[in-house]
């Protein structure tokens, strides 16, 4: 099953990966990051914040935590409309 056919609440560790190299420029360095503190969609939606993605994922660039930042809203109101 294809990530974007899959509720985000549910992803694993690799679905979010996949998520990140399909959806940044910068989706690489993201995806190691992710990779390497074991975030799956419930930690996605529910934990990350702008905050750890600077200090744990080490994204220190502000432009790349906002743009991250939008996409989990995009993905957090569209779990909540198809629920």
């Amino acid at each position: 099953m294809e990530t974007a056919d899959k509720d985000p609440q549910t992803w694993s560790v690799d679905d979010v990966i996949q998520w990140s190299l399909s959806t940044f420029p910068f989706g690489q360095v993201l995806a190691q990051s992710l990779q390497d503190n074991d975030v799956d969609g419930d930690i996605l939606l529910n934990y990350i914040n702008d905050n750890n993605l600077k200090t744990d994922l080490s994204i220190k660039s502000l432009g790349q935590r906002v743009k991250i930042m939008e996409k989990i809203r995009e993905l957090r109101d569209s779990t909540c409309t198809s629920s």
